[in-house]
């Protein structure tokens, strides 16, 4: 007999399902997507905000424009520079068949099969060939990598996003006015810190979505303005944001992460991140950008630069309140002669010259604009 009992029939017949339960077809776009020229066996694209529906472009379509091979170079978090030969069809090319041009749009979300999302802004959208790479170095791309590379040359390899899936035209990047600003250091004493592992090292870690509950203010805006020290600047999306973590010692921080999230996304050596009109910043970042001001026997940071580089509201007068609640109010005027310092104990503390004593703050939490 073909079979020696009916339990090996019954293995053969689940094996047989499970294999062509495997083949169901995992690539075919969902019904709501528009397709052009694609079908369920061919690899493709989305592309969003280019009209009401989000369009699905093949990859064999994007290699039947005009190719371009390239040298290019693309830059490390920490500045290392690597050369690749790069195949593959502009962006603009693709966006010009749809009455787009690149040069007017205001960004670019780019987003990768496993999650990872970059936002592109207008400066590097505006003054950079994209390229949609599918084969680097002479050879077609792996698996990891497919169906298709971002390429900027020159550009952090952050925006070099592998295993593309989505590209999003932005209308606008979302930057608000700043009202108020906070100060990591001071949060990480009055917040819940939970224990964090980094690599090889347990450190302390304050959930977002926590920390926006607490001292964020409601708001309909839709992303997170994040700036490093060495003037890395990136927009995230507010749910991707609020499922992450602040990172407050250790190596790397003030550093924004995720163990959910693709690590290409952390952010480290955070200067501020905005959201809204509330601005959190990392006093020893801001030293470190910014330079010391010395004033009699203390040295600390300028108000008044701090102010500058974050981009807090210009008012005749502003609120600096202790973790206590300790506040003071002080002039435009008097910013000048203003410094943020930290004491003996580790403390921000801040000191006026030519005020009364009384201005000065013990254990800064905040400064504002006053309304």
């Amino acid at each position: 007999m073909l079979f020696k009992s009916k339990k090996q029939l019954l293995i053969m017949v689940f094996t047989l399902i499970f294999i062509f339960s495997g083949c169901s077809g995992s690539e075919v776009p969902s019904s709501d997507v528009s397709q052009e020229g694609s079908s369920s066996l061919e690899e493709y694209i989305i592309m969003k905000g280019l009209g009401e529906e989000e369009i699905s472009i093949s990859v064999e379509e994007i290699k039947g424009l005009q190719a371009i091979s390239k040298e290019v170079t693309s830059i490390s978090s920490t500045g290392e520079e690597n050369t690749f030969q790069a195949t593959g069809a502009l962006l603009e090319d693709v966006l010009k068949q749809r009455s787009f041009n690149q040069k007017d749009l205001m960004g670019l979300r780019i987003v990768a099969g496993d999650g990872y999302s970059i936002e592109v802004p207008k400066e590097i959208v505006g003054n950079r060939d994209i390229i949609l790479a599918y084969e680097m170095n002479g050879a077609p791309l792996d698996e990891q990598s497919r169906p298709l590379r971002v390429v900027i040359p020159d550009e952090r390899a952050m925006y070099w996003v592998g295993n593309l899936e989505t590209i999003e035209i932005l209308e606008k990047i979302e930057k608000s006015e700043i009202h108020k600003l906070l100060f990591i250091e001071a949060l990480g004493e009055i917040a819940d810190v939970e224990d964090y592992i980094y690599y090889d090292s347990i450190d302390k870690a304050i959930k977002i979505q926590d920390l926006l509950k607490s001292f964020g203010e409601e708001s309909t805006s839709k992303t997170v303005y994040i700036k490093a020290v060495d003037g890395l600047e990136k927009n995230e999306t507010l749910p991707i944001f609020q499922e992450g973590y602040i990172k407050v010692t250790g190596a790397d921080v003030p550093a924004f992460l995720s163990p959910n999230m693709p690590k290409g996304m952390y952010v480290k050596h955070i200067l501020y991140f905005s959201y809204d009109t509330t601005a959190w910043v990392a006093y020893e970042k801001a030293q470190e950008k910014l330079g010391t001001l010395n004033l009699e026997d203390r040295e600390g940071i300028s108000v008044e630069e701090l102010l500058k580089e974050i981009g807090l509201h210009e008012g005749e007068a502003y609120i600096f309140t202790a973790i206590d609640g300790y506040a003071v109010e002080v002039d435009a005027s008097d910013l000048g002669e203003g410094i943020i310092y930290l004491d003996e104990k580790g403390r921000l503390n801040t000191y006026f010259k030519g005020l009364p004593k009384n201005t000065s703050i013990k254990d800064l939490l905040s400064v504002e604009v006053k309304k």
